[in-house]
């Protein structure tokens, strides 16, 4: 069996300088933010006739106002793609093992929409497909990978799809996500 790089550190190799590591967008922090200042705002100008309510009102207002500048500051990393500057999105598509097989022939033969007919199975099913892409649909890379005791063991190479394969792909993830 090969030894394959993971797709969260091959993917800058892959892409050939497209897809760039870059921070978070800072929105959520914001908005959060936002609601915090709002909330100790109104509960400190006493329109709240309890007291007792008054206090835990200007208290969830503060913990959202301080957590909202923790995270417009401590923001994780993403991929983003240098051509769009689109953000690229992460899903885990895990299946059961017993459709090992399948999917393995249908993820090297490219064949994503016979995928949506296999067994999937809670986190931890024995198989994952994990996939990274715009939300457009534009741009894909994916990669399989089967549960070794303790881990995920990449069994295939990072790909980067091309445009036909895209929408069977987006396809397949919005299959999934009901």
């Amino acid at each position: 069996m090969e030894n394959f790089e993971l797709l969260d550190k091959d993917i800058l190799t892959v892409s050939e300088g497209r897809i760039v590591k870059g921070k978070k967008t800072p929105l959520f922090g914001i908005v959060l933010f936002l609601v915090g200042l709002l909330i100790t705002g109104v509960s400190s100008m006493g329109v709240i006739a309890v007291d007792g309510l008054q206090i835990f009102v200007f208290s969830v207002g503060l913990v959202l106002l301080v957590y909202g500048i923790v995270k417009m500051f401590v923001r994780g990393d993403s991929f983003v793609d240098s051509v769009s500057n689109l953000q690229l999105e992460k899903e885990e598509l895990y299946f059961d093992i017993s459709e090992f097989e399948k999917l393995k022939s249908f993820y090297n033969d490219k064949k994503f929409s016979k995928i949506s007919d296999l067994k999937v199975s809670p986190q931890g099913g024995g198989v994952l497909l994990t996939i990274y892409g715009t939300k457009n649909g534009t741009l894909y890379y994916s990669q399989l990978s089967k549960y070794v005791p303790y881990q995920y063991v990449p069994i295939t190479k990072t790909i980067e799809h091309e445009s036909n394969e895209n929408i069977e792909i987006l396809n397949l993830i919005n299959h999934y996500k009901k």
